[in-house]
């Protein structure tokens, strides 16, 4: 198949663009990076798309790194296209885990501002089907699950998309021969004190050559297929971890509940509970997990297992509670806090940030289609700040956008699903006491942009420590392959 015709196939299957669109390319110099530059210039009349590049400078590689700067920008220059780069601070990538990780984060974090400042709806990177199968040895290695065995998605989030992931790297660097299509090579690809670079270069030509020629294809084709099984086994476990919470009024899970549940989804529901309760799936490892159901099939009272940043789970009866450090077996507390405009609050820790933007109709050149859980748009004019951010309060009532008619905060909760032990501390964005955003899922209707509207209010929650609000699993501020 033609790359163009393959390219075109990976946008459509997976809905990554929609004609108009404003997409952020993320070009780093190499082969993968000035492939899909080239694709999305071929593509771009054709779909009426709107292109930037992103090249972010680690520092890592001196004069090379500066030459691959240079490389990208005049490639942007040539086609006339807005350029985005940023050069890491040297010493900025040192600290606790791999120099790999720490880069990439860096990384994502530099395109997310770039989205925000082109106004994207779309950031698209260069991974393609030999990155997916050496990510799946890679998690493999490390003793992954289903979910870090599915690898590397298509599309992640609302934002993040891999049009080349159906393409090979052999199929990737023949279209930019035949292109004429000029690259750079990264050096530090050739350092085997990478495992990614390992398993490039010694393991999978091992593989192929000695077991199955078409290695690549059955890894990337084994993690696709991992990764439709976790949709369906995510979908079960939140239903299964609805039950487990129950409808009782603090955070916990209850044990009858938890064991009237399959066996094969227990540890999930688990898993769930604990990213749940701590804001993130990072910090929890196999130990937490078979300490909690230890605690969950033990009959005594009052047996306890600390958790993640001093949390606890405490066995009470039939009732498995969380506790925050230093905080007794209690509701959470309620909180109300201003929110200027514009400016930012910090909700009670470890809550997220709340940041608000204004912005003229006029100047505003981003996608009001591209908000979502993390970022919402207001018509500005309607709304009196300061803005008050807080709890529930007796007898909210919420006209949810798009819906026919105001109902009660608590009927609109239970809708959504959202367990009964976060709803006193779900924060809510008001207006005269009047609700705006139920953060994390609807604006108020009558807040909603039109036609009519001649300024733009932008509201984001940013996580802190992992902590976000919103249903699904997503860590914003977070995004690894």
């Amino acid at each position: 198949m033609k790359p163009m015709n393959q390219f075109f196939g990976t946008l459509k299957r997976y809905r990554m663009v929609a004609r108009g669109d404003r997409v952020v390319v993320a070009v780093s110099g190499g082969p993968d990076s000035v492939a899909l530059f080239n694709l999305f210039l071929e593509a771009r009349a054709s779909l009426d798309l709107r292109l930037a590049v992103a090249h972010l400078n680690h520092g890592i590689r001196g004069r090379e790194a500066d030459r691959d700067e240079t490389f990208v920008r005049a490639m942007a220059a040539d086609h006339e296209l807005p350029f985005y780069s940023e050069r890491l601070v040297p010493g900025s990538l040192e600290g606790g885990g791999s120099l790999e990780e720490r880069a990439r984060n860096e990384r994502y974090r530099f395109l997310r501002s770039v989205r925000d400042r082109f106004g994207a709806a779309r950031i698209a990177v260069g991974h393609h089907r030999d990155d997916q199968a050496e990510t799946f040895l890679m998690r493999l290695l490390r003793g992954s699950g289903r979910l870090g065995l599915g690898s590397i998605p298509p599309v992640r989030g609302e934002y993040l998309i891999r049009p080349l992931i159906e393409m090979t790297r052999e199929e990737i660097l023949e279209y930019l021969r035949l292109g004429r299509h000029p690259y750079r090579e990264d050096s530090s690809n050739q350092d085997r004190r990478f495992l990614r670079n390992r398993i490039r270069k010694d393991l999978l030509p091992l593989l192929a050559s000695q077991y199955n020629p078409s290695i690549s294809a059955v890894l990337s084709g084994t993690a696709d297929r991992l990764r439709e099984e976790e949709c369906f086994l995510d979908t079960e476990t939140r239903k299964a971890f609805l039950k487990v919470m129950g409808e009782k009024d603090r955070p916990g899970l209850s044990v009858s509940e938890w064991k009237k549940a399959p066996a094969g989804l227990r540890k999930r529901i688990l898993v769930a509970a604990l990213e749940h309760w701590l804001g993130s799936r990072r910090p929890i490892n196999s130990r937490h997990i078979d300490a909690i159901q230890a605690l969950m099939e033990e009959r005594s009272e009052g047996h306890s297992v600390t958790l993640p940043g001093r949390n606890r789970a405490r066995r009470n009866g039939d009732w498995i509670e969380f506790h925050r450090p230093g905080t007794p077996a209690q509701r959470p507390s309620t909180f109300r806090l201003l929110l200027p405009v514009p400016g930012y609050c910090r909700l009670p820790d470890p809550g997220p940030v709340l940041r608000c933007r204004l912005l003229p109709r006029d100047q505003f050149r981003g996608d009001l289609r591209s908000g979502g859980r993390d970022r919402v748009f207001l018509d500005a004019d309607r709304l009196h700040p300061p803005l008050v951010i807080r709890t529930r309060e007796a007898g909210d009532r919420f006209l949810p956008f798009g819906a026919p008619g105001g109902k009660k905060l608590k009927d609109f909760f239970i809708d959504r699903k959202v367990p009964a032990g976060m709803r006193d501390v779900w924060p809510l964005v008001t207006s005269d006491e009047e609700i705006v955003w139920v953060v994390g899922y609807r604006i108020g209707d009558r807040y909603r942009v039109d036609r009519s509207t001649r300024n733009i209010l932008i509201l984001e929650q940013e996580a802190r420590n992992g902590i976000f609000f919103g249903p699904g699993r997503s860590q914003p501020g977070s995004i690894s392959h």
